[in-house]
């Protein structure tokens, strides 16, 4: 994704004086098919029930246009968020495990609720098992959203996804009480 924004002509190595939109649809275009899944695709989700007549018609109108409210370089310091987002390099009060993800994990004692979706490109569930398996005492809970609507599925993206959401919410703060 970084790649096809910074590559393109507009962008002149982040110092644009007009939004680079060359760039940011093309960012839109590699971002929009990681933010569902291969099964999404395949069931013709992307169609929206006769909304877009092809593939080529809806990358054009939800791709293309995604991220054109959004700034660029605002984009690539999310991107750096999401590869760089590890709860263990920033300070802690416990200096020994800095660096140390597993350590960090295991010292949270707040409730957690974590729901990837099984189709989830961006955080796959393989990765929040083993965040949760580093939790201790049992605080933490994984309930895998068994969608094909990908990352999108957490997102209010359809009616299905909502409720599985809301009721495994119900149930997780009924349990913690």
């Amino acid at each position: 994704m970084k790649a096809a924004l910074v590559a393109s002509q507009d962008f002149q190595g982040g110092h644009y004086t007009t939004p680079p939109y060359q760039g940011i649809r093309a960012f839109g275009i590699v971002g929009n098919a990681w933010s569902s899944s291969q099964a999404w695709f395949r069931n013709r989700h992307h169609l929206e029930n006769g909304k877009y007549k092809d593939f080529e018609d809806f990358l054009r109108a939800e791709g293309e246009n995604m991220f054109l409210t959004w700034d660029a370089n605002d984009m690539l310091t999310l991107l750096r968020t999401w590869q760089l987002g590890d709860i263990s390099r920033v300070s802690t009060t416990n200096t020994s495990l800095q660096g140390d993800l597993v350590g960090v994990l295991g010292n949270i004692s707040a409730k957690a609720l974590i729901m990837p979706c099984k189709t989830d490109l961006w955080f796959s569930p393989d990765d929040s098992a083993l965040e949760v398996a580093a939790m201790k005492n049992g605080i933490a809970k994984l309930v895998v959203i068994p969608s094909n609507w990908g990352h999108m599925a957490g997102g209010w993206a359809n009616d299905e996804d909502v409720q599985f959401v809301k009721e495994q919410v119900k149930v997780f703060f009924a349990e913690s009480t």
